[in-house]
């Protein structure tokens, strides 16, 4: 017994160890209904869905705030009936642990808030490095945008109407690297191999 289980504990533990040092891409989704404009033309009670990618490597922690936030390699919305549109402004995914909220926000460290979950204790301890959801609440809060929170995207200008608070939800994607997928693989074939062999020793079947 003993034998077998340090066979087997072994490739588990190096696993570990290959999958801990390894970033991961991120996705992050929010969706929720808004009224605003984009590119001049105005859309009302629509729904949406914010899709914004980053890597856990680039994680960064706010002291002042007590959040962790990642930057966005890439982002777009999808609005109901008008159609998808990229986000060119640098934008963010922070979550707070203090106050127990997730958020999508402009870039940089002191970027404006702009479309924030209600306090929900899972985001207390959420580091951002594993997946996450779907959190589903019936009081996100869309802030009120205006010409210093508008969003440029290939479109034109994107903006969202009111201070209000909306159905939305929230859900992190973590995908692992094609070669942490490997590795799992191998490890997976590794232990099948290594309890074949003790079984045959042991005249099992």
């Amino acid at each position: 017994m003993t034998q077998i289980v340090r066979l087997m504990v072994v490739p588990v533990l190096m696993l570990l160890v290959v999958i801990d040092a390894k970033a991961a891409p991120i996705i992050f989704t929010y969706t929720g209904t808004g009224s605003g404009t984009i590119g001049g033309a105005s859309f009302s009670n629509a729904e949406f869905v914010l899709t914004a990618t980053g890597d856990t490597a680039n994680r960064l922690y706010d002291d002042t705030s007590h959040a962790f936030l990642i930057p966005h390699d890439s982002a777009s919305i999808l609005i109901g009936g008008v159609g998808m549109f990229d986000i060119t402004t640098s934008t963010k995914t922070f979550v707070n642990t203090f106050s127990d909220i997730v958020g999508f926000s402009m870039g940089g460290i002191d970027g404006l808030d702009l479309y924030n979950s209600p306090v929900n204790a899972v985001f207390g301890s959420w580091d951002m490095l594993a997946s996450l959801g779907p959190v589903v609440e019936a009081t996100f809060r869309m802030f009120q945008w205006g010409s210093s929170r508008s969003l440029s995207t290939d479109a034109g200008l994107l903006n969202f109407d009111g201070d209000s608070n909306v159905a939305g939800s929230f859900e992190a994607t973590v995908i692992p690297e094609p070669t942490t997928l490997a590795l799992l693989g191998v490890g997976v074939l590794a232990l099948r191999h290594r309890r074949g062999a003790y079984s045959k020793n042991c005249g099992l079947r």
